[in-house]
């Protein structure tokens, strides 16, 4: 009997296609109107930092796809651009440069932990996503440190696309963010007139 060496070409792709790795590149935060950096007038100066690696995490499905995961922009100008703009659609005037005589209100941000890791269950996996945010308000000679933590749990049969994982990284922050403007303790210094 003689099998054609081609016969196991459907189940060798079959195989390979399974094992596929590659690499998401993320920009984060995309979506969101840029804000000036610079405003006349700003009641609140926002700076941002990060302390986290541009490689937030690898997936991998049970199905032995894989993708490293890799942020391309700033995820701390990012960041501070979603809190401008949320804390605009709160009345409240806020830059990244200070370039009025008047003293302002201070916003200082630092992502401690932007991570994406993943595990299987049979075919199933389950992502686990996490954003890590420390806030400090300085008004005047008063000052609010708060720590904020969201968590978003995902499942997936196959490998997401890129596009996907950036939507379920943009709605994270832009929660954590919303927390964070929530906060009445924060709210209420922001809004503190200065001498």
């Amino acid at each position: 009997m003689k099998i054609s060496r081609f016969a196991f070409l459907p189940a060798t792709l079959l195989l390979l296609a399974g094992c596929a790795s590659t690499t998401h590149q993320l920009n984060l935060l995309q979506q969101t109107p840029v804000a000036a950096q610079q405003v006349q007038n700003a009641t609140v100066i926002v700076s941002s930092q990060s302390s986290v690696n541009s490689n937030i995490g690898t997936i991998t499905t049970g199905i032995g796809e894989q993708a490293d995961l890799v942020v391309n922009n700033s995820p701390e100008a990012a960041l501070a651009n979603e809190l401008i703009n949320q804390l605009k659609a709160q009345g409240i005037v806020a830059s990244q440069i200070n370039t009025s005589n008047k003293p302002a209100h201070q916003l200082q941000l630092a992502i401690t932990e932007l991570s994406y890791t993943t595990q299987t269950q049979a075919l199933k996996t389950i992502a686990t996503i996490s954003f890590k945010l420390n806030a400090n308000v300085v008004a005047g000679t008063t000052n609010y440190k708060a720590n904020y933590e969201s968590e978003l749990v995902d499942e997936y049969g196959t490998l997401p696309d890129a596009y996907e994982v950036e939507a379920s990284l943009d709605k994270l922050i832009r929660n954590t963010v919303a927390r964070l403007v929530a906060d009445p303790n924060v709210m209420t210094l922001l809004r503190r007139p200065l001498p």
